[in-house]
């Protein structure tokens, strides 16, 4: 199963601007634009905390939290996808594409 096409176009920068998880480790706020070591570090983040199951971590990387963390829950709950394994692509700026594989876990045939 792959997935997160749609989700690929959230900007996560959200830690390296002042978000809850400041790249900086400090806390504070940036201006400007994020560097690229910004991005990776951040992004780097967003994957092991979603790859590990913590929607909520993994939204605050982002630059819509609540949207994310919606979207990232469903994936796991709703439609139950384990073993997910993301893939990162290069990033553009502060967009980083990436793929998801993920196992569905069913709880038996379908009803008819």
């Amino acid at each position: 199963m792959v997935g997160g096409a749609g989700y690929g176009a959230y900007t996560i920068v959200s830690a390296v601007n002042g978000g809850s998880g400041s790249a900086s480790g400090d806390g504070a706020a940036r201006s400007g634009p994020p560097s690229a070591a910004e991005v990776k570090e951040t992004t780097e983040k967003f994957f092991a905390a979603w790859e590990g199951g913590r929607a909520a971590e993994a939204a605050g990387y982002t630059d819509d939290a609540t949207g994310a963390e919606a979207l990232l829950t469903a994936y796991r709950e709703d439609a139950h996808i384990q073993d997910v394994t993301v893939v990162p692509g290069t990033a553009s700026g502060t967009k980083v594409p990436f793929t998801v594989k993920g196992r569905c876990r069913t709880t038996g045939p379908p009803s008819r």
